[in-house]
């Protein structure tokens, strides 16, 4: 079983590898992505928090190898790449949401650092 280059899988053994791209909020809120497999497109659960650079697997969605005549398959990891809008392409509303959640989060972590300097 050969996996052509331009399918975006790399085969090592019975186990292939592919990159999966979300969206920031899909990282952190978690949520699931089609993602394109050896037999067809199936959907891989984000587990919410995850990070760019994480790798999630598809159990069983690998290469079929004949182990003595039983039938296994390998797996099937994905590196997830976060990708951020420009700038630019962010309409005026989605600026004004991330800017309150800037605002929320700030605040956050002045409760957080506060809380600890008096534990401390």
């Amino acid at each position: 079983f050969r996996v052509h280059e331009a399918s975006g899988m790399e085969r090592r053994g019975r186990h292939l590898y592919s990159l999966a791209q979300l969206d920031p909020w899909q990282a952190l809120l978690g949520g699931s992505l089609h993602v394109q497999c050896v037999r067809g497109y199936q959907l891989l659960q984000v587990p919410s928090g995850s990070q760019h650079g994480d790798v999630v697997q598809l159990n069983h969605a690998g290469v079929e190898v004949d182990e003595g005549g039983r039938v296994e398959y390998g797996h099937h990891f994905f590196q997830l790449q976060v990708k951020l809008p420009h700038g630019d392409a962010l309409s005026v509303h989605e600026r004004q949401l991330l800017k309150r959640l800037q605002g929320q989060h700030q605040l956050h972590n002045s409760y957080s650092g506060a809380a600890a300097a008096s534990n401390g």
